[in-house]
């Protein structure tokens, strides 16, 4: 059964307006912002990334962000946003204003925020970045475009499209046979259903690391709840899901991503538990 998708009056890209300033306001939950008379001129980068994305390299983006923006964001969903934005506002053209540009120091470092007044094929808006600076590199932290009203029928057709509203029923089964197994703590269970290029890049003592740092920080997990939400892309050969793991102490939501095998089999293609307050 597809969900019949709703009509939501936003100006922006959804998500990517979360991230952006969830991002930009997670350096200053703890200590609070402070803006410095320093400038940086991050005008090119954000062409750049802009370029990047129209070119269908949105997961190149991905990889070249910062590792809190990859904690928020899974990169598949990520490279479905940026497919939403080019099919929405067409391929990116060029800068023509720099409306505000801010360097701020927090709780994260230094981070820098600069919008800009920007040309499409299909319109002109405005779009909002975010940078973290590591290791003497400025990585992107977040980002927002804004979707003109003339074009809002356009991307919610787009971003609302019944066909990946909702993950198959399997999917959703599997992500709740997972929330069990870190209710048992067989950890086992889980390694068995990734996906071989997850395997690669995430280890058995990797995962048992990230459940020791949640618990311990979170305490033990009780059982997962309810499942927030589920999509699934347009070739139906990924899907996401997002649910709420109650521990202890708090709740977290849990985003879990999936890939089709050759075999058909849904298997695990990345999880991520951020701790309470940092997620989407």
């Amino acid at each position: 059964m597809i969900e019949k998708p709703r009509k939501r009056r936003r100006p922006f890209l959804r998500a990517m307006l979360l991230v952006g300033f969830l991002v930009i306001l997670a350096g200053g939950i703890v200590v609070g912002l402070q803006l410095t008379r320093d400038r940086v001129d991050l005008r090119p980068q954000s062409e750049a990334l802009l370029s990047q994305i129209a070119d269908g390299k949105a997961a190149e983006v991905y990889a070249g962000g910062s590792p809190t923006f990859q904690e928020l964001m899974l990169a598949e969903r990520f490279v479905e946003i940026a497919e939403t934005m080019n099919e929405t506002l067409g391929p990116f053209v060029r800068t023509i204003d720099v409306l505000d540009s801010q360097l701020i120091d927090g709780a994260s470092g230094r981070t820098a925020r600069v919008v800009l007044r920007l040309k499409f094929k299909k319109a002109t808006t405005t779009g909002q970045f975010s940078y973290q600076k590591l290791g003497g590199k400025w990585r992107l932290l977040g980002l927002s475009v804004k979707v003109p009203d003339n074009l809002r029928e356009t991307y919610e057709a787009i971003e609302y499209d019944p066909a990946r509203t909702r993950a198959p029923r399997e999917v959703v089964t599997k992500a709740r046979n997972i929330g069990r197994a870190l209710e048992k703590g067989d950890l086992d269970a889980i390694y068995a259903v990734m996906s071989p290029p997850f395997r690669q890049s995430v280890s058995r003592s990797d995962l048992d690391q990230l459940i020791v740092a949640r618990t311990r920080s979170l305490g033990k997990i009780e059982r997962m709840l309810d499942v927030l939400s589920s999509t699934q892309n347009r070739k139906k050969d990924r899907a996401e899901v997002s649910a709420v793991l109650q521990f202890a102490e708090a709740k977290a939501t849990m985003h879990l991503a999936f890939i089709k095998s050759e075999r058909g089999d849904w298997l695990l293609s990345r999880m991520q538990i951020p701790y309470p307050g940092a997620g989407p």
